[in-house]
Formats: C-alpha cells, sequence, structure tokens
C-alpha cells in the first residue's frame, strides 16, 4: 500500500496539502510524515480518521509560509511539531481537534501571535485531546476559538 509520505512526494512543489478523510486516501497507510521538503505549503488539511495505520508523527520544518494547519484525528502524542515552524508569526489558522495529544497546557499556543483562529476541540468519543489549564488573555483574543470537551476552565 502507499504511504502518505510517498503519495504527498509526487508533488513538492504544492502549496496546498489536503488528504480527505474519503475512501480514495483511505487506501493510504499513515504513519510518518515529513513534510520539510514542501516549502511552498501555505496551507496544510489532513483529516486522518481514515488512515491505517494512523498517522503517528508530522514534521514541519522549513514551511516558513504555513498559515494554515488543520490536522483531525490522528495518533500523534505530543505537540512538539509546532514548535518546528520557523515562522510561527504567519500561522493565522490552526485546527487540531480529534487527535491524541497528551496531557498539555495552553502556553504552546501563545508563541502564533496572528492566530485568528484556534480549534483544540474534542468531538468523538475516541479519547482526544487532553488540553487543561485557564485561557489566557491572548487566547480570549483570537475571533474563533473551540476547545470543547477539553479541560480548559
Amino acid at each position: 500500500m502507499t504511504t502518505v509520505q510517498e503519495y504527498l512526494n509526487q508533488d513538492k512543489n504544492t502549496d496546498h496539502i489536503y488528504i480527505e478523510g474519503n475512501w480514495y486516501h483511505s487506501m493510504l497507510d499513515g504513519g510518518e510524515l515529513d513534510l520539510s521538503d514542501f516549502s511552498n505549503v501555505k496551507k496544510i488539511n489532513i483529516n486522518g480518521i481514515n488512515l491505517k495505520p494512523a498517522l503517528t508523527k508530522i514534521t514541519l520544518k522549513n514551511l516558513t509560509k504555513l498559515e494554515e494547519l488543520h490536522l483531525w484525528y490522528t495518533e500523534i502524542k505530543d505537540l512538539n511539531f509546532l514548535n518546528e515552524l520557523p515562522n510561527p508569526e504567519k500561522l493565522k489558522v490552526l485546527s487540531i481537534p480529534n487527535n491524541n495529544f497528551s496531557k498539555s497546557d495552553l502556553t504552546i499556543f501563545e508563541r502564533f501571535a496572528n492566530l485568528s483562529e484556534l480549534n483544540i476541540s474534542n468531538l468523538s468519543n475516541r479519547g482526544g485531546n487532553q488540553f487543561e489549564g485557564k485561557l489566557t488573555p491572548f487566547l480570549k483574543s483570537i475571533s474563533k476559538l473551540d476547545y470543547q470537551n477539553t479541560l480548559i476552565k
């Protein structure tokens, strides 16, 4: 079977990565995904609900143009991939609901100074993101914020 990495490597000059949770993409294997060579990417949208095995790691080094990151239904355990972004101020949309991130506070999001949308919610019954803590003034200033079914107060 083809991996997500092999599928995407066919066009490293793209500015948009899109893996939908549909039948066609269900024939792809997840595993680890290294997007370091996709330097033109502005938007990533990955719904891993049908990837078997699931997506377990993503690398975002060298993505200097990234403005939107949508990452749903993965088995990625930590948020270290967010620290790899070389220009965090360019990120405007961060949507990472329904993943399986380990317990984490909200300070990791404060480096994204121009964030207008943040979705860290859990919409399913399969475990999920374990964010906790209190909303900071920075997070309260985000125009579209969704943190339902988390431990955030």
